[in-house]
């Protein structure tokens, strides 16, 4: 009995067509790299993160929120008490979107808060809904 030969075309597997960015995004920011959006967000991120670590006036409403006798954090909404996990700052006044230049000034002096009074400690359920409620107000 032969053995069929098996020529060396009929091995070779179809080479893959390599993905195509979309062309319809222009992706003018960071040497071509980036979108507009992807670019300020990265940005808002940064800045975000920033406070998360840096601002006084958060932990120092964190503290004020505190209850050594439960080792609690109390919601400024419902008044209920939560572990750490659970409570997030919420900024009072909105610090907004950040979608161009000229809104970087206006984002990073919201976000860091010269007032400690522009700031409140909610559960994660109650600055879920203040935060929904307030992008609906924004976008009217």
């Amino acid at each position: 009995m032969r053995r069929k030969t098996i020529k060396k075309s009929d091995t070779t597997t179809p080479k893959k067509k390599k993905k195509v960015l979309n062309p319809r995004v222009v992706r003018e920011y960071c040497g071509g790299t980036m979108t507009k959006s992807a670019f300020f967000g990265a940005i808002r991120a940064f800045l975000r993160q920033r406070w998360l670590y840096s601002c006084p006036f958060r932990k120092e409403i964190l503290k004020m929120a505190y209850s050594s006798l439960l080792k609690k954090w109390q919601c400024n909404h419902c008044k209920k008490m939560f572990l750490k996990k659970d409570v997030e700052v919420n900024h009072i006044e909105p610090c907004g979107s950040l979608k161009d230049y000229h809104e970087i000034k206006t984002f990073h002096d919201r976000l860091f808060v010269d007032d400690i009074n522009k700031l409140e400690v909610l559960c994660k359920n109650c600055h879920k809904n203040f935060t929904e409620k307030s992008k609906i107000s924004l976008d009217i």
